[in-house]
């Protein structure tokens, strides 16, 4: 699913006592693009992007703001139809 990024940006920015060695899985933005493996920089910036987070939930800018996918999608291989699969 390369539309989805295994990311620690999020948990960073808002300095969480998440462990570091656990990533989030969200859907790729503009957000994730710039700033995944960016560490070092994330917590210097950390203010600025939360700012960034607040007024991308404000406005609702899908550019920004976590779009949480759950780690097990990245185990996804295929996507069938509902009624394909509940025969």
């Amino acid at each position: 699913m390369d539309r989805t990024v295994l990311t620690k940006v999020y948990d960073l920015r808002a300095a969480s006592a998440f462990p570091l060695d656990v990533g989030d899985r969200v859907l790729s933005n503009e957000f994730t693009k710039q700033w995944h493996e960016r560490d070092a920089e994330v917590a210097r910036n950390r203010a600025d992007l939360q700012q960034q987070i607040a007024a991308g939930t404000e406005a609702r800018g899908m550019s920004v703001v976590p779009v949480r996918a759950g780690n097990a999608v990245g185990l996804l291989s295929s996507i069938e139809p509902t009624g394909a699969i509940l025969r």
